[in-house]
C-alpha cells in the first residue's frame, strides 16, 4: 500500500505476472456495487473506499479532523496520510476511526485474495504500512482468523514487512536484475499443472 493498493504473488517461489503483468491488482476488488467512482471506470473498489487517497480526502472533509492532523495545507498522499496516521496514534478519535474503516475495507480484500489463491502467508509492505501497519495488521489477522474460508484447515499467516517502506522498489529492482542476469530455463519455469500442495504467498503492497 502506498498511494493506492496492489499485491505481488509468489507462487511455488516464483512471481507469478499474469497475462499481461498486471496480476493482483487488490486495489479493483469492488466491495460495494454503488460506492464511489474508481479512476479505473468501475464503482466501489477497494482503492476508492480505502486507499490513502480516500482516507485523506475523508479526513479533509471534516475540518476540525483536518485541523487536528495538520491537513490544512494539501501536500502529498503519503504526506497527509502520515499526518492522519500521527493523529490516530495520539488518539485523535476521528483519525482513529477512518483508519479503523479502511483496515476492515483493506482485510475484506485480502481474505478474497486469499480465499481465491489459498494463500500460506501475507506479507503488508509499501510505504503507507510502514506509515500505519499497526492499524491495519490486527484488523487483517481478525478477518482471516474469522472468515477465511479454509480456516479450519490452516489460516494464512499475516506479518508486517520489516523494510516496508522500500520493499516494493527492491522487489522491482530484483526483479529486473533477475530477468536480465538469472534467466529461468525450462526447468525452473512453472509447471503448466501447478502442485496444488504447495499455497502461494501473497505481499500486498
Amino acid at each position: 500500500m502506498g498511494t493506492g493498493i496492489g499485491s505481488g504473488l509468489l507462487v511455488n517461489g516464483l512471481t507469478y505476472r499474469g497475462a499481461s503483468g498486471n496480476t493482483g491488482e487488490v486495489g479493483h476488488i469492488c466491495l460495494d456495487l454503488t460506492g464511489p467512482e474508481c479512476w479505473c471506470g468501475a464503482r466501489g473498489c477497494l482503492e476508492a473506499l480505502a486507499g490513502p487517497a480516500a482516507v485523506v480526502e475523508r479526513a479533509r472533509a471534516n475540518r476540525r479532523l483536518a485541523r487536528a492532523a495538520g491537513l490544512a495545507r494539501r501536500n502529498s498522499v503519503l504526506t497527509d496520510f502520515a499526518a492522519l496516521s500521527r493523529a490516530a496514534r495520539r488518539g485523535e478519535a476521528g483519525a482513529v476511526a477512518l483508519l479503523e474503516e479502511s483496515a476492515r475495507y483493506v482485510a475484506v480484500a485480502v481474505r478474497t485474495l486469499a480465499n481465491v489463491m489459498d494463500l500460506e502467508a501475507v506479507v503488508l509492505t509499501g510505504p503507507s504500512f510502514a506509515i500505519a501497519g499497526a492499524s491495519y495488521l490486527p484488523a487483517i489477522r481478525d478477518e482471516l482468523e474469522r472468515a477465511f474460508f479454509a480456516r479450519t484447515t490452516h489460516v494464512p499467516e499475516v506479518h508486517l514487512s520489516r523494510a516496508a517502506a522500500t520493499a516494493p522498489a527492491i522487489g522491482a529492482a530484483a526483479m529486473v536484475l533477475q530477468s536480465e542476469l538469472v534467466p529461468l530455463h525450462d526447468g525452473l519455469r512453472l509447471p503448466d499443472k501447478l502442485n496444488v500442495s504447495e499455497p502461494p504467498l501473497a505481499s500486498p503492497a
